[in-house]
């Protein structure tokens, strides 16, 4: 919300805004007409970027063993598990089973980085259609 906000006050101290106002539209013509219409922008942006830290957060509480009850697939929970089942003595970590802990730990990267990448690519597609 307060991105949104920000996002909407930098766009009336445009110069587009100033000069719609100069030219006589009231405030709520250049708010309705030219604000809103830029802000979208952004408002559609925040689900892209939101998405990659909320799935780390909830790995993170799933490996601390605060998230979903035992049992579901979650990449936390495959991480946590590969710790204590395999390595129970704890300043030795065996590799035998390796694959435990890289495979989800792979997969929770590429998650994390395909979002952040294709948000980044509709930011820019957004911006090449703004022009």
């Amino acid at each position: 919300m307060q991105v949104v906000r920000g996002e909407i006050s930098r766009i009336k101290r445009e110069n587009f805004a100033k000069a719609a106002e100069a030219v006589g539209y009231s405030n709520p013509g250049v708010g309705v007409k030219s604000t809103v219409l830029h802000a979208i922008y952004t408002i559609l942006m925040i689900p892209f970027l939101d998405i990659g830290p909320i799935v780390l957060t909830a790995a993170t509480i799933s490996f601390l063993g605060l998230g979903a009850p035992l049992g579901y697939a979650d990449w936390g929970q495959m991480l946590a598990y590969r710790i204590y089942t395999y390595c129970p003595h704890y300043p030795y970590y065996s590799l035998s089973y390796w694959y435990t802990f890289v495979i989800p730990g792979l997969f929770l990267f590429t998650f994390v980085l395909g979002w952040i990448l294709l948000g980044d690519a509709f930011r820019d597609l957004l911006d090449h259609i703004k022009r």
